[in-house]
């Protein structure tokens, strides 16, 4: 004969194991859905929000009417935001734009753009009379440069005078640009050809020098050769038929007084 068992109820340190088992796979069933909940919402919402965005063209090197018609096929806005001096691009060409280009914008927003004044346009200023150092400062200081330099005589225009430029005065040149001057040399010097005052007196030969504007600069006196009086020329240099221009050296050989031992 079997006698049964008779069930005995659980304790309560197990029943209450068993529960908070249990919660704890209910919560984390429910963190699963909430977590995979707000990845589908934020997924779901970048790719709203994404959907209304495009990306910005290059727009470089066009001008403004041609940024516009192809900002407006993306469903953008261009707005010009000013201009600057390029060397590179041409004036009216767009130099710089933001947002650059690949970027994503919102549809309906403006893309700002710089556009190029082309090169830099100085005016030349006047050089003419002025001392040639003056002239290469205000130069430089125009934002232009010295080119070549000629040099002439001038009867109307002391040495180192700007006699003329190129290109004249207000002309319109690039920054850097080159202007050419011509510099005086000052009135033409004068030329002679040296005479023969050999034989002639000395007294007489420098009064001829001195009112044609030149100097004897060396005078040497020897003993002559013979019965020739004192004070006259013997030999000269330059010699007779070269050229003189004022300031060349004029030397001369001029008789001695002879001593009378008798």
């Amino acid at each position: 004969m079997t006698i049964p068992t008779e069930s005995r109820p659980l304790p309560v340190k197990s029943r209450l194991n068993s529960f908070l088992l249990s919660a704890l796979k209910w919560v984390g069933v429910g963190s699963g859905l909430a977590a995979t909940a707000a990845l589908s919402g934020y997924l779901s919402m970048r790719k709203a929000v994404r959907g209304g965005e495009v990306t910005v063209p290059s727009l470089h090197g066009m001008t403004i009417p041609e940024a516009t018609d192809r900002l407006q096929r993306e469903g953008l806005l261009v707005e010009k935001s000013g201009d600057k001096m390029d060397p590179l691009i041409p004036e009216g060409m767009i130099v710089s734009q933001d947002p650059i280009e690949g970027s994503r914008l919102k549809r309906n927003r403006k893309v700002r753009v710089l556009v190029s004044l082309g090169r830099e346009v100085l005016k030349v200023p006047e050089l003419v009379g002025q001392p040639a150092r003056r002239a290469q400062i205000g130069l430089q200081q125009s934002g232009l440069k010295l080119g070549q330099i000629a040099y002439a005589t001038s009867s109307s225009a002391e040495a180192d005078r700007i006699l003329a430029q190129e290109p004249p005065p207000g002309t319109q040149r690039i920054r850097e640009g080159a202007v050419d001057l011509l510099v005086s040399k000052g009135s033409r010097a004068k030329v002679w050809v040296m005479p023969n005052v050999e034989g002639r007196d000395l007294t007489a030969v420098t009064r001829l020098f001195s009112e044609a504007g030149l100097r004897i600069t060396n005078v040497r006196r020897e003993a002559p050769r013979g019965e020739v009086p004192s004070g006259i020329i013997l030999r000269q240099y330059p010699l007779s038929g070269y050229p003189l221009r004022e300031g060349d050296s004029i030397s001369l050989i001029v008789s001695a007084e002879v001593e009378d031992h008798g």
